[in-house]
């Protein structure tokens, strides 16, 4: 069928060539005037498929703003205008949002980050309206504080990803037109001689180059990079280079976000204990006045399984800044700088603080069949000066920024995240427009 198709359309380019000349053509010059009419329609094709490029977008991050942006994008992917390649260091998108899974037990599926959120806005529930029927649920018990020997609920409704942390980010990539690359971390960023970035991975090679950046996530940018991985922040020693007074601007106000590192010891239950465990009457529990522990996570994943989760308090997270855990992507992809002969103490001092508090429960950390294993949110929550959203988008330099640091009215939540992945997605249909 195609042959047919070309061949018509070389008959149409010589009927076209004959009409324009004024002589009819010899038999030796048919010849040429065939090879004239095939090399018009290559040359037409390359000149359409050039102005047809798409606008090349790589997503540096896949949590919820990251994943939110390849959303919002996919009509854009549909059409041929975007093509976007999402990089993940994670086994799977999530970010914060995550689902901790284990090959050695398909029983595992742990929200260690973000279980729940809040809806707040038309935009983001409009997001959520958008996805496929089941994607979250309602959480089935409520938020809220231990008071004392007492639980408090806050009345605030929240929903969670149906299965896990992760379904929402799932969900959302699933129809986006999206490449991602998990397991794949940029460690190099620079400007290639044809005026497009390259990104550059662990092992040096290139996997990739684009028209725009969209960082999710603002570790490439930011100077703790030096101390989680070593070396200068790939995206600030890119722009070192450049002399884009806007990138530099945007690059310093992300520096000024700082962030409240978290702790996490997760254990799976099954059997009476996880049936102990799930007649707590809350979802999530904040701890007050505790030095170490700052909340307590229960999820019931199934009639035989429940998940707790212990988030550790700022400060203790703080003081042990240099530990990631041997499990957390920072440490076996990133190659995070881990002092891992200090996890079990600080394993048994979540524990210890988590006995006590939950003493008047009847609720026991012993016996888990998965856990207890650190994992460290080296950047959980934004804190200081956040990125105004004027200076999210930086156009000469073809770089956005995204996340929960984006100041939304939002910030800091996973609700916050989605909605500056939507306003990212905006910026690139306009870039996308006028390329």
């Amino acid at each position: 069928r195609r042959r047919a198709v070309h061949a018509q359309r070389v008959l149409a380019a010589i009927q076209c060539m004959r009409s324009a000349s004024s002589q009819p053509y010899s038999s030796a010059q048919r010849p040429l005037v065939v090879l004239a009419a095939v090399a018009a329609i290559a040359l037409a094709d390359a000149a359409t498929m050039q102005c047809a490029r798409p606008l090349r977008v790589a997503v540096i991050g896949g949590g919820v703003s990251g994943c939110t942006l390849a959303h919002a994008l996919k009509e854009e992917v549909a059409a041929g205008r975007v093509a976007t390649t999402l990089f993940e260091m994670g086994r799977g998108g999530g970010g914060r949002s995550a689902t901790r899974k284990t090959r050695d037990d398909g029983r595992v599926a742990i929200s260690h980050g973000a279980p729940s959120f809040k809806v707040t806005t038309q935009k983001f529930r409009a997001l959520l309206d958008g996805l496929p029927a089941g994607t979250t649920k309602p959480l089935p018990k409520p938020v809220g504080a231990l008071v004392g020997d007492a639980f408090e609920p806050d009345g605030d409704d929240r929903r969670a990803g149906a299965g896990g942390a992760a379904a929402l980010c799932d969900a959302l990539l699933r129809d986006s037109g999206a490449d991602p690359r998990f397991r794949s971390m940029v460690r190099g960023i620079e400007r290639a001689d044809d005026g497009a970035w390259a990104l550059r991975g662990t092992d040096g090679s290139e996997l990739g180059r684009f028209d725009w950046l969209a960082v999710s996530g603002n570790g490439v940018a930011h100077d703790r990079w030096t101390a989680t991985f070593g070396g200068e922040p790939p995206l600030k020693a890119a722009a070192a280079s450049l002399g884009d007074a806007a990138l530099d601007a945007a690059i310093a106000a992300v520096n000024g976000v700082t962030s409240k590192p978290v702790m996490a010891v997760m254990l799976a239950f099954d059997g009476a204990a996880a049936k102990s465990w799930a007649a707590l009457p809350w979802s999530k529990a904040a701890v007050d006045g505790d030095d170490v522990l700052a909340r307590v996570v229960v999820e019931r994943v199934s009639d035989d399984v429940t998940n707790v989760v212990l988030h550790s308090t700022h400060a203790f997270a703080e003081k042990n800044r240099d530990v990631y855990g041997a499990t957390s992507t920072a440490a076996r992809v990133g190659g995070a700088m881990s002092d891992a002969s200090r996890e079990d103490a600080l394993v048994a001092a979540l524990l210890s603080s988590a006995e006590a508090r939950l003493a008047a429960f009847d609720a026991a950390l012993a016996g888990p069949f998965y856990g207890p294993h650190l994992h460290r949110w080296g950047s959980a929550f934004p804190a200081g000066v956040l990125v105004p959203p004027d200076a999210a988008v930086v156009p000469s330099a073809r770089v956005v920024f995204l996340g929960d640091y984006v100041d939304t009215g939002r910030a800091g939540t996973l609700e916050g995240a989605a909605l500056s992945g939507l306003a990212a997605a905006e910026a690139l249909v306009d870039a996308a427009a006028a390329a």
